[in-house]
Parts: structure tokens; C-alpha cells; sequence
């Protein structure tokens, strides 16, 4: 099987799957990520306040993410 091929395949099954989970069906996505945005900022008020508004932002944004990820995979 030529690396072409496998390339081609990996991505029709990859696209395939991405519609699945609703790629291109915007108001799941859109409602999925508005409900992890609003629980994270939230979260990060809370925290400012909390440290007294200085906060170290370097993995911040990791749980969010994964969260939407982990949805995507695994169902809503």
C-alpha cells in the first residue's frame, strides 16, 4: 500500500469521524465550547480573586480543552 493511499484513507476516516462528533454542525460544537467557556471563566474569576488578581496562566487553558476533546471523543 502506497503512503499515498494510507494518507488518503486515514484522512477520509478522520473527516468521516470529525462529522461524526459535529464537525460542521455548528451548534453542537458552539454549545459544547460556550458551556466549557463559561465554567472556566468562571473558574479563573474565582482564582483571581482568590490570589488577589495575580494569576500564572501557563497550563490555565489545558483543562478546558481537554474537556472539549474528551466530549468530542466520548460523547456529549
Amino acid at each position: 500500500m502506497s503512503s499515498h493511499k494510507v494518507w488518503r484513507d486515514v484522512r477520509s476516516f478522520s473527516q468521516k469521524k470529525l462529522r461524526d462528533f459535529g464537525f460542521r454542525k455548528s451548534q453542537v460544537l458552539e454549545s459544547l465550547i460556550e458551556t466549557e467557556l463559561y465554567d472556566f471563566l468562571d473558574s479563573f474569576g474565582k482564582l483571581a480573586i482568590g490570589c488577589g488578581g495575580i494569576v500564572r496562566i501557563e497550563n490555565t487553558f489545558t483543562i478546558p480543552v481537554v474537556n472539549v476533546i474528551w466530549n468530542l471523543v466520548f460523547g456529549f
